[in-house]
């Protein structure tokens, strides 16, 4: 971030890549998301709420209070029978300098913005379940 603290982490974790996302304070920093090349996510509102999750199946998207308002599943996915719901593009910002799209499961990217520089990271993968 401007301010200096550490934004955006990516890791190795055995032979997973983590990609976290942290607020923009010192150590204290709360995550704000975090990304997984399992196809697994989490993005949370300010408040620590569940905002967004996607698994290999697909995702959801939830309001501050917890109730699902969107869900979708991607294509070719194996979820569970019913009605397989289609991705609508997702964006959301989760503070001033951080943002994600989702276009698809390997299409999901975290952008950062400060000081008229852009840094993107795709952390979206092909998962099949």
């Amino acid at each position: 971030y401007p301010s200096g603290n550490l934004a955006i982490i990516v890791a190795r974790e055995k032979n997973q890549l983590i990609c976290i996302v942290r607020e923009d304070k010192p150590s204290t920093g709360e995550i704000q998301a975090v990304f997984s090349s399992s196809g697994r996510s989490a993005c949370y509102y300010p408040n620590g709420s569940v905002w967004i999750t996607t698994s290999a199946q697909g995702g959801q998207y939830l309001d501050r209070a917890g109730s699902r308002l969107r869900r979708w599943t991607w294509p070719n996915s194996t979820a569970s029978p019913g009605p397989q719901v289609p991705l609508s593009p997702t964006f959301i910002s989760l503070n001033q300098h951080v943002g994600v799209r989702i276009l698809g499961q390997d299409k999901i990217t975290v952008s950062f913005l400060a000081m008229g520089q852009q840094a993107k990271f795709n952390v979206g993968t092909r998962v099949q379940v």
